[in-house]
């Protein structure tokens, strides 16, 4: 799901340099593309997460809006080859968990656990 809100430039140029130079991360990219720039999304090295993962890559994806001065954001870690996957969120998507809220899944299709702002 996408974010409401509007792009600032300057911050995905900024989160772009600090990721790419994370030893963790092999490669950072806007997607879908460098016009369009709808979220940043870093591939992380497999052997550099603890515990390993492998083969493929797991990717952080950060997309980042303002609404007013109201920032709103996802940052989200994927793992394909554990089915893993969680992020820090402040959106509007599940407001039975708050504005502000952690979400975590397994790919064995368990329901979703959150930890929210009180």
């Amino acid at each position: 799901m996408e974010l409401s809100g509007t792009i600032d430039s300057s911050v995905y140029e900024g989160l772009k340099d600090v990721l790419q130079r994370h030893p963790a991360v092999t490669s950072v990219s806007y997607e879908p593309d460098s016009i369009v720039k709808k979220f940043i999304q870093a591939e992380l090295d497999p052997n550099r997460v603890v515990p390993a993962t492998g083969p493929e890559p797991p990717t952080l994806d950060v997309e980042w809006r303002f609404v007013g001065d109201e920032p709103q954001f996802r940052i989200h870690y994927a793992d394909p080859n554990t089915g893993f996957n969680c992020g820090w969120h402040r959106d509007g998507d599940h407001p039975e968990l708050g504005a502000v809220h952690f979400q975590y899944q397994y790919f064995t299709k368990r329901p979703r656990l959150a930890v929210s702002e009180a």
